[in-house]
């Protein structure tokens, strides 16, 4: 039995069978309640097979407890990227089309980096109507620690280039930033080009709310300067999925099970676990 704080135990049970080559029936991995993990601990790490491998040895209980530097040194980081984009615009502020390629630095092994980016292209989508797509997405190796997903993983590193380039588009064409961003709406349900589900979709009431909280109107190019220091008033929108549409590791592994008990009352109880 293995106490872990991995977000996948699904995953890790996976690993821990190949690594100690035993059955995965004679393998329980437990998730306690520790919150969130925000993605770096989202595929197993060294220091959970380490566990495995000495308690084996031993006979007995071990415990594996990292310190903060213990931490970053074990867990995965957010990739280097650097991103070429291309976003075809009408003069009304509407996008027609995006070209992106995007190059990551993924450190000497591959992990979860194949994930990451996955999503650098995929979440191209489902922030705004997008016409038309061409994503090329390239994971190198290189003679640094290995990165994975963090926070928001792919989406982020590419949502900043996108988004300043939609500034400087709006300030090219006269066009506020926020009238560009409400003149790619999405309206739900929406499916994607690359089939992404959109049923929620708060972005209008978002950008409403935030326009006059911030009051950008009155206030925007207006902040002036203290001396050297300059200030300004910026606006930009982000997004992320929910779920996967489709499986992570083609592995042929359910990556979760429910088993539903009905009851002569009725009653339905619903043994699961979660990841």
């Amino acid at each position: 039995t293995l106490h872990s704080v991995t977000q996948v135990p699904y995953y890790l049970h996976l690993m821990l069978a190949q690594t100690l080559g035993l059955d995965s029936a004679a393998i329980r991995v437990v998730k306690p309640f520790v919150g969130g993990g925000f993605g770096h601990r989202v595929e197993p790490l060294n220091f959970e097979m380490v566990a495995g491998c000495l308690a084996r040895a031993a006979g007995g209980t071990v415990k594996v407890e990292l310190t903060r530097e213990d931490s970053f040194l074990t867990h995965r980081a957010r990739p280097a990227t650097r991103t070429r984009l291309k976003i075809g615009m009408s003069k009304d502020g509407r996008i027609n089309a995006v070209d992106a390629e995007v190059v990551q630095r993924g450190g000497a092994y591959a992990g979860y980096g194949l994930v990451t980016i996955l999503y650098a292209g995929a979440l191209l989508h489902a922030l705004y109507t997008v016409g038309a797509v061409r994503y090329r997405g390239y994971r190198v190796y290189t003679n640094l620690p290995p990165c994975g997903a963090m926070r928001g993983h792919g989406a982020v590193n590419v949502r900043i280039a996108f988004e300043a380039l939609l500034d400087e588009m709006a300030e090219a064409l006269g066009l506020d930033p926020f009238a560009l961003r409400r003149a790619n709406l999405i309206t739900p349900p929406y499916r994607t080009l690359n089939d992404l589900q959109v049923n929620s979709y708060g972005l209008p009431q978002c950008l409403d709310a935030v326009e006059r909280a911030s009051g950008w109107k009155e206030r925007r190019g207006k902040l002036g300067a203290d001396g050297p220091i300059r200030r300004g008033l910026g606006m930009a929108c982000s997004h992320y999925v929910s779920g996967s549409a489709k499986p992570v590791h083609w592995s042929g592994e359910p990556h979760a099970v429910i088993n539903l008990k009905l009851d002569f009352d009725g009653g339905i109880t619903i043994l699961t676990g979660a990841s």
